[in-house]
């Protein structure tokens, strides 16, 4: 199930900021990590589940993805492994 609107926060510096897709289910990890990233500069869209981030990575450019490797519903590896299979992430580094 996707996150509430409310939950879906992005921040966008500016056109020429990479933008990263921040998935975390941790509230407080997520919340620190985006904030220090955006002082940084970097425009950030953050997700607290692996399908609210697929949805996010569909609707957005992004540059990188910062994925929790352990997630309750869908881990970072399956999150990964649909974003690759995705048209607009086809450009993903395979390992």
């Amino acid at each position: 199930m996707l996150g509430k609107a409310s939950e879906v926060n992005i921040a966008v510096v500016n056109d020429d900021t990479a933008s990263i897709l921040l998935l975390d289910n941790g509230q407080i990890s997520r919340d620190l990590t985006a904030s220090r990233l955006r002082a940084r500069g970097y425009s950030v869209v953050t997700a607290n589940c692996g399908e609210q981030a697929l949805a996010l990575a569909k609707a957005h450019r992004l540059d990188m993805v910062l994925l929790d490797a352990q997630m309750p519903e869908m881990d970072a590896l399956q999150v990964l492994k649909s974003l690759r299979e995705t048209r607009s992430m086809s450009l993903c580094p395979s390992s």
